[in-house]
């Protein structure tokens, strides 16, 4: 949100204080500072007494909405960023039973020794782990299957695609298609890509809007570029002889001129 105070102009975050219009929008605000510092409140729509519609206090601040719903981009992702977390454990837990073929069953006087045995000839990364089992409980199961296929590729797989969708929803162009051996398909390129710009073009809106809102309330003269846009600028324009330059761009930050 960007508000001003004693004449010094400041854009932070900032958290609702609970009062809503007729439309479940905020209507004051308190900025937040990066260390914690909080200030006080602010309007950032017109505050009326209903049901006379007295105006209360006036908008002096703006808001600048990261998209529709006022959701951060971390909320948005979060879910697949714990899917990722959840395949990297998976492909350790699946290197670690393929490493394992064998269970010897010992007493718990016999457990350690024959351990320190087994680990002098093949390692202290040997396939034969020895049970201390000291209730029989070894004794009570049918069958321990430890035939585990180390699977990396599959994981991999899961990863990328998780990954990939991350980099979509944020607005950074990837290839989700990136197992595929031969080259994608134009309309598969375009597809990815619209989905890329539909994102992009989702939060620069909001940016602009906000920023235009800033604008007309404090008489500066702020313009919302992407990254893409700036290096559009510097770009020399391309002749009808030269290819478009399809390279992705792995930037979609706005900067704030």
């Amino acid at each position: 949100m960007f508000f001003e105070i004693n004449g010094v102009k400041m854009l932070l975050p900032c958290a609702n204080n609970g009062t809503l219009n007729l439309y479940a929008q905020p209507i004051r605000v308190v900025p937040i500072g990066m260390a914690g510092y909080s200030f006080n409140e602010v309007w950032v729509r017109d505050e009326y007494e209903l049901p006379d519609m007295k105006l209360l206090h006036a908008k002096n601040a703006v808001i600048i909405k990261n998209n529709e719903l006022s959701m951060s981009t971390y909320a948005l992702i979060k879910p697949f960023v714990e899917k990722l977390a959840y395949i990297w454990e998976s492909m350790g837990i699946n290197n670690a039973l393929s490493r394992i073929k064998y269970l010897v069953k010992a007493n718990k006087d016999l457990a350690p020794a024959i351990q320190t045995q087994i680990n002098t000839i093949l390692g202290s990364k040997s396939p034969i782990q020895v049970v201390n089992d000291k209730r029989n409980v070894m004794g009570d199961l049918e069958k321990l299957d430890f035939n585990v296929s180390y699977t990396p590729q599959d994981y991999w797989y899961d990863f990328d695609k998780t990954f990939n969708i991350i980099l979509t929803l944020i607005g950074v162009s990837n290839n989700m298609e990136s197992e595929k051996k031969e080259r994608l398909l134009v309309d598969e390129v375009n597809s990815n890509n619209e989905l890329v710009e539909l994102s992009l073009d989702v939060r620069k809106h909001f940016r602009e809007y906000g920023v235009g809102e800033i604008n007309k309330m404090f008489g500066t003269s702020i313009v919302v570029k992407s990254i893409k846009d700036l290096r559009a600028e510097k770009e020399p324009p391309l002749s009808k002889e030269k290819e478009p330059d399809t390279k992705d761009n792995l930037d979609s930050s706005f900067i704030v001129k």
